[in-house]
């Protein structure tokens, strides 16, 4: 089996590959099926997890996955604010606040109860890098009209503080979530380095590592997200 790095290589070179295809011809039904890889691959590892995780350890996960999101927003949203204390409003619709998104959480939860109660025996991790890889050909396809060069020029102009905050704050929180006792320094790192890509990151953990810190990196990057719209307004 190739090794993270080689596999996340890949990975970005197929998005690159097939975002260049995208840019020559655009196809509406091959941009809408990259929803149905993001639902499958999603249930695809809570089945995993819930075929090879024993029912105690929920509890742990999900004091892990609250404890860790948490502490990846608090540090990131520190360093920036340590670096720039100008106040700003924000504004937020009530809608904004609650958009947790359901329709990531379903297939999570479905595949826990799915592989619990029935525990298929599928090659697991071969499984879920062919979905991964089909992810980034469709992710990379259905996104190529929206990227371009000055797109992400204007966008490092204005953000590329925040990305190295975001980075910097990533490699301190793993290195907490180390000291609290979540695995070794490498795989803390990876799943703080996640950045809130779920989709990503739960995937790729649970086929180097285990199901369980798959569920976990999963949920840290998921929760990640949808605590920042509920914690950041307060601060």
């Amino acid at each position: 089996m190739l090794n993270e790095l080689t596999f996340s290589l890949i990975f970005i070179l197929l998005y690159i590959g097939f975002g260049i295809l995208g840019k020559l011809k655009s196809i509406e039904v091959v941009i809408k099926l990259s929803d149905i890889v993001v639902y499958v691959l999603i249930f695809s590892i809570s089945l995993w997890a819930g075929t090879s995780v024993s029912f105690s350890d929920i509890s742990s996960i999900l004091i892990y996955s609250i404890l860790g999101s948490i502490i990846v927003i608090i540090v990131t949203y520190s360093l920036g604010f340590l670096l720039d204390q100008k106040k700003e409003e924000i504004k937020l619709r009530r809608k904004d606040i609650a958009s947790f998104q359901y329709r990531y959480g379903i297939p999570f939860v479905l595949g826990w109860i799915v592989g619990m109660g029935i525990r298929p025996e599928l090659s697991y991790g071969t499984l879920i890098n062919i979905e991964l890889l089909f992810l980034a050909s469709f992710l990379g396809y259905s996104t190529s009209k929206s990227i371009s060069i000055d797109v992400i020029r204007k966008s490092l102009s204005k953000g590329g503080l925040s990305l190295i905050l975001v980075v910097i704050g990533n490699l301190i929180s793993g290195v907490i979530l180390y000291i609290i006792g979540l695995g070794n320094l490498k795989l803390d790192e990876i799943i703080s380095m996640g950045s809130g890509w779920y989709t990503f990151t739960g995937p790729l953990v649970s086929t180097y590592y285990s199901p369980y810190y798959g569920s976990i990196a999963f949920l840290i990057n998921f929760f990640r997200e949808q605590f920042s719209y509920i914690l950041i307004p307060f601060f």
